[in-house]
Parts: structure tokens; sequence; C-alpha cells
């Protein structure tokens, strides 16, 4: 069992109980705050959120008519976890097609599940949903990488695809 409680706050305490171990990296526990102010009782559930620091590769396709398939890479880099329980991400994806190429630099964070990338420099975003239960990459389009015109050689819209843990 884990137990978390909180220091005191307006004469309140708060209790998190998780039974351990994870079930398939989920669980369902119980939440506590006992005080004066604001009593209550909560069902909550935990996951266990898996380091997915590490190169992936596959293809990706732009969706859903415009007709650019290529190779991609996308490196990451996880950060330990902020105050707000979310992992920050560093990224470089690089892409390449017959007709085009885009390679750039993204920042953002895993919470949970999902991640979602931002590239200063370029205005592409990344988002996708991770497997908790095998880290080995993404599948189908649950990843998809957003180009806005003008960034690069490619044209702007939607790429999504597999990409698989190297």
């Amino acid at each position: 069992m884990l137990t978390l409680t909180s220091e005191p706050f307006a004469g309140s305490v708060a209790v998190v109980k998780v039974p351990l171990p994870l079930v398939k990296n989920y669980g369902q526990g119980s939440g506590t705050i006992t005080g004066p102010v604001c009593a209550l009782k909560m069902s909550l559930g935990a996951e266990q959120v898996v380091d997915i620091s590490g190169s992936y590769a596959g293809s990706l396709a732009a969706f859903p008519q415009i007709p650019v398939d290529g190779s991609a890479t996308l490196t990451m880099i996880e950060g330990a976890a902020n105050a707000h329980g979310q992992f920050p991400l560093q990224a470089t994806l690089e892409f390449e097609s017959k007709s085009c190429s885009l390679s750039t630099m993204f920042s953002g964070v895993l919470t949970g599940p999902f991640l979602h990338l931002d590239s200063s420099l370029s205005g592409a975003s990344i988002s996708g949903v991770t497997s908790a239960t095998a880290p080995t990459g993404f599948t189908g389009t649950s990843l998809q990488v957003r180009v806005p015109a003008g960034v690069a050689s490619c044209p702007s819209g939607f790429y999504g695809g597999p990409l698989i843990r190297q």
C-alpha cells in the first residue's frame, strides 16, 4: 500500500492510498481530506508513467488528402516530474520524403500517457498517446505532427503514422 499524507493546510490533512503493486501499470485507490473546513472522500486512479526517452523511427504520411509520405526519426529526452506531475520533454524530429524534408526541435510535456510538444522555431507541434504497458512506440495515428504553412518544404497539414522505439 502506498500512502501519501499532506502537511496540514487550513486545519485539514489529505491522505491518498493506492494498493501496490499496480496491475498493468494502473491502480485504483482512495483519498480523504479530514478537517474542519473541507471533509471529503474520493476514489482515484493511479498510473505508472514509463520513461519514453529514446529514438523512434518509422514512416509518417500526410492526411487526409496530401500525397506526401516519408521516413521519420523522433528522438526524445524525458526529464524528472515537475510540481504538476508532468514530465518535461525535449525532442528532435527528422522527416524526409521524396519531395520534402523537415528537421526541427521541440519541447513539451508528458502527462500520463499524453504527450504534447511545440517547436518555438517552426511553429510545428507533436501530439501523441504512449503505451504505459509497453513503451515500444507509437502505433497508427497515435502520433500526429502538425506542420504550419511556410515552415518547411513539406506541405502544411497533419502527418501521422507508426514510430517504433529503436
